[in-house]
Formats: C-alpha cells, sequence, structure tokens
C-alpha cells in the first residue's frame, strides 16, 4: 500500500483492505505494548501490566475537534525527560540537558508523512499512516530505509474495556528508552493525518 518508494505520499486505499489490516494488527509479530490512561493527561505504556514509561501532559483521547500536543514529561526507569517546543518542533531532553530526540518537518497532514524524528545516534524516523479514516488508521514509525520499527492504532474500547492505545514493535527491534520517548512524542501525528484546511 502506497509508493514503496516514498512513505510520505498517501495513495487512495481499498476500505476493505485497511479494515483487514486493522483486524489482523494483534496477530503482528513483535513485542506487544498497551499505552492506557490512568487519570486526566497522564498515561502508561506498559507491557503484561508492567509500566515502561509515564506520559504526562497528553489526552490519549481527546474530544472531538481537539487534538493530542506533545506530552510535557515522560518518565522511565525513574528517570524523568522533558518535552519543549511546540507540536512542530517538540524535542525531548534529559535531566543533562541533552537532546535525545527532535523533531522537524512540520507535522503528518493532509495524507502526508511530513513528520520527522531525529535520535541522538544520528537515526531518523517518519509516521506515515495507513487507513481510510481514523477509525481504521495505523501510524507505522518507518526508517531511512523505510523498513518499520513499531506500528500503533487506537482501540475505542466497550465498557468493561476502557480505550487504550496497542503498540507493536517488530521483532528485530529493541525497545529502548529513547523508542519509548518517539513513540510518546510522535502519537499526535496519526490524528493529524487526515486534517485539511488552511495551515499545515
Amino acid at each position: 500500500m502506497g509508493r514503496d518508494s516514498d512513505w510520505s505520499h498517501f495513495d487512495s486505499l481499498d476500505e476493505q483492505m485497511c479494515v483487514q489490516e486493522w483486524l489482523l494488527f494483534s496477530e503482528r509479530p513483535g513485542l506487544h505494548l498497551r499505552w492506557i490512561r490512568t487519570k486526566r493527561k497522564v498515561s502508561e505504556i506498559t507491557r503484561d501490566s508492567q509500566t515502561l514509561a509515564r506520559v504526562e501532559g497528553l489526552s490519549l483521547f481527546p474530544f472531538w475537534g481537539f487534538h493530542p500536543r506533545p506530552p510535557r514529561r515522560i518518565t522511565i526507569d525513574a528517570i524523568t525527560y522533558r518535552v519543549g517546543g511546540r507540536i512542530f518542533n517538540a524535542n525531548v531532553t534529559g535531566s543533562d540537558g541533552q537532546t535525545l530526540v527532535s523533531f522537524t518537518g512540520t507535522k503528518n497532514y493532509d495524507r502526508e508523512a511530513r513528520a520527522v524524528a531525529h535520535m541522538s545516534d544520528g537515526r531518523s524516523l517518519r509516521f506515515p499512516v495507513h487507513g481510510t479514516s481514523k477509525s481504521n488508521a495505523i501510524m507505522t514509525a518507518v526508517d531511512e530505509r523505510g523498513q518499520p520499527v513499531f506500528a500503533l492504532r487506537q482501540v475505542r474500547g466497550a465498557r468493561s474495556q476502557p480505550n487504550c492505545v496497542e503498540i507493536v514493535v517488530e521483532a528485530n527491534r529493541h525497545l529502548t528508552p529513547e523508542l519509548l520517548l518517539v513513540m510518546a512524542t510522535s502519537y499526535y501525528n496519526l490524528y493529524t493525518f487526515f486534517d485539511r484546511g488552511g495551515g499545515g
């Protein structure tokens, strides 16, 4: 789906194909994580009920018409990282002031994956979205060669199952604190991907 040579471009996708990809998401090979809200603007990325990251200042499921913004703080292994900048240029710094993740390229917008995350080791990721709408959308982080690193989707739960974000890390990728930081700060691009209008 999409153009192999340009992950930023969105081609019109068959809705049935997108639904099928959505339904098979939980069967993908790799490391499966859940991102759940614990209280207002506080959420946790977990694995088998173990908290891997605490995310503050981010609404996982905002009201209609509002979009998530980058979080303010992310705590991993008792270390708190600060998130600065705005939606177009978020950056994550450690307690020593070193920048670990920074975003350029504005944001995903008008069905184009414009956002780019730069990590401290020189790698960069883009965030293409497959889907015809937010209801069947899957956002995948891909590296410079277009190879997937992790994918995520929203799941609207029933009364017994709360809303959550499901994440699958590719089997050949290591889950590092830096990758958790990227997950937490790139999430809003799933929302803005389908936006259209005068901005971008």
